[in-house]
């Protein structure tokens, strides 16, 4: 075989470029189209009698994401946690026209108090919420509707991060830190309290799970 020339030479590699340039070009809008059917899931959805999702709510105007997340049915009514891109990620519900709307700005402008772990017990919502003064606390859905601090059991700024929230028999318990003792067993009480039910490490961390 004779050798190539170099013009040849230069061809080859020319071609071999725009080769490159073509793979990359359509990697590129093989992502891109990915990133926008992924983001197109990112708003509360819903399905219509055919089973064809529609978007419930633009909670994040234009092109930017809500992320709604931590979804739960209590008494009928769905919260959830999204940021609407002022106010964080915050507390929200589908209300009874079967439209996003903002519970409460728990923790005030663009922080977000990430609610978590919504369980009904005895017709009330609990929930973890940080509202940037008494960190992650035991909150709950009062008779009005509103957010309300439940119990700071931890003092100050910082948390006791309750968690693994379940309702037993109609006892709500939780795993929570305060001032003394490290993820122990916790419930609240016949009169309405939160109270430790023991102290099962009393060396270190029991953190009991569900």
């Amino acid at each position: 075989m004779s050798p190539l020339s170099l013009s040849s030479l230069f061809s080859l590699c020319n071609m071999a470029e725009r080769q490159r340039k073509v793979a990359i070009s359509r990697a590129r809008h093989s992502a891109a189209k990915a990133h926008r059917e992924v983001a197109e899931f990112l708003e509360p959805r819903a399905l219509l009698a055919g089973n064809m999702p529609f978007l419930v709510a633009d909670i994040a105007p234009n092109a930017a994401d809500s992320y709604p997340d931590i979804l739960r049915n209590v008494n009928g009514t769905l919260y959830f946690y999204a940021n609407n891109g002022t106010n964080g990620f915050e507390l929200w519900k589908i209300n009874a026209n079967n439209g996003a709307e903002q519970v409460a700005d728990i923790n005030p402008g663009v922080a977000s108090s990430l609610p978590h772990y919504f369980t009904n017990v005895n017709g009330t919502v609990y929930f973890s919420a940080n509202d940037g003064t008494s960190g992650a606390e035991l909150w709950k859905i009062n008779a009005n509707g509103s957010p309300q601090l439940f119990a700071d059991i931890k003092s100050g700024p910082t948390s006791s991060a309750p968690l693994n929230l379940l309702n037993f028999n109609g006892t709500l318990y939780f795993v929570a830190t305060n001032d003394s003792y490290k993820r122990e067993l916790w419930k609240i009480n016949a009169s309405g309290g939160a109270q430790q039910v023991t102290n099962i490490n009393p060396n270190g961390i029991a953190a009991p799970q569900n």
